[in-house]
């Protein structure tokens, strides 16, 4: 049977909300009522058709090579799926509408506050298929929402997730946090939003494996704890 595993996790300033849950279907095959008849089969549609022939030889591992333009489409496909599979937990939306209303006018990923990577991904035993963890963040040009359960609204983002050997992890925020953020393991990824490199060769010489692909998926989760659970000793101290 095919199935696929999803690890949600909101970091709050006294506390962390992990779930993980397996589903039956391929995680591509999953359907959210989110998204309108009108834009499913237009323009979603047209972006998805757009990029299929980018991403197959990245799913199944082809050696290829892409230039600018393709990294532009493929992180405009990223950046429409991540902006959908974040409601698979309404509590962990964090995608602003003037992002998805960017995507949706210049058929580019939002390009402040935006990072995405691919990788090659090795799999042997790793369970993820898709991990999200977010964060509330205030800032002097934000200050977060708060949801119907009174806790205040994730901000800032990173969601991994596989689709074949393509391994792609995505950083957004409304702060500039990311603007300096390490990487794990930077040996392993490419950056393609903002793009940097004119061309890129693929498949990388080292492939993600499943340690990597935990490490990096759990980073900034990792990380966001640690400093929360700092926060909270600090105040008690």
């Amino acid at each position: 049977m095919v199935e696929h595993s999803s690890l949600f996790a909101v970091v709050h300033p006294t506390h962390s909300e992990p779930r993980r849950k397996k589903r039956s279907g391929d995680l591509q095959s999953r359907r959210l009522r989110v998204v309108c008849t009108k834009c499913n089969s237009g323009w979603m549609s047209k972006l998805q058709e757009k990029a299929k022939p980018h991403l197959l030889p990245l799913i199944v591992g082809e050696v290829t090579a892409f230039d600018a333009s393709t990294q532009s489409v493929l992180s405009a496909w990223i950046a429409m799926f991540v902006m959908v599979a974040e409601h698979f937990n309404p509590c962990t939306v964090t995608t602003l509408q003037r992002e998805r209303s960017y995507l949706l006018g210049t058929g580019k990923a939002p390009f402040e506050n935006w990072k995405i990577w691919i990788g090659d991904f090795e799999r042997v035993h790793w369970k993820g298929q898709l991990a999200h963890f977010t964060v509330p963040i205030s800032s002097p040009n934000h200050v977060p929402e708060t949801m119907d359960n009174g806790l205040p609204r994730p901000n800032t983002q990173t969601m991994t997730f596989v689709v074949g050997r393509l391994f792609v992890h995505v950083a957004s925020s409304v702060t500039d946090i990311f603007e300096d953020w390490r990487l794990v393991r930077p040996d392993l990824l490419t950056q393609i939003w903002p793009i940097r490199r004119n061309i890129i060769g693929w498949p990388p010489k080292i492939a993600v494996t499943d340690r990597a692909a935990d490490d990096i998926a759990g980073s900034f989760h990792r990380r966001s704890d640690e400093v929360g659970r700092r926060m909270v000793e600090d105040t008690w101290s």
